[in-house]
């Protein structure tokens, strides 16, 4: 008998998803709690939660995910928003890359 896959797509996508909530949970925070911060737009929290996203990508390409989530992060950066926990996201995504120890690839990634 086939396994069912809901399980394996379950610990792939559940994190970034958990990950994308909480990161676009701060950046409002922290909008909020600066005063004359940089307001953030619903642009600037899809490219936050499109970099946590990214994520899901971990298992099958862990350079790909950390490459497509800085990139992500470089836009909403480059858009003129403020710098802060859109950093979390690619972070992980370089130490998914480094934890597969194909050295080839996390040299490339740094």
């Amino acid at each position: 008998m086939n396994r069912p896959r809901w399980p394996l797509i379950a610990v792939a996508v559940v994190p970034p998803l958990l990950l994308a909530g909480v990161l676009v949970g701060v950046t409002v925070g922290e909008v909020h709690a600066w005063s004359g911060a940089h307001r953030i737009d619903a642009a600037g929290l899809a490219l936050v939660a499109a970099s946590a996203l990214a994520l899901a990508l971990r298992r099958l390409a862990p350079l790909g995910a950390y490459v497509v989530s800085a990139l992500f992060a470089c836009v909403f950066l480059g858009t003129g928003h403020p710098p802060g926990p859109i950093f979390v996201a690619p972070f992980l995504g370089l130490v998914a890359v480094i934890a597969t120890g194909r050295r080839r690839d996390w040299i490339a990634a740094a």
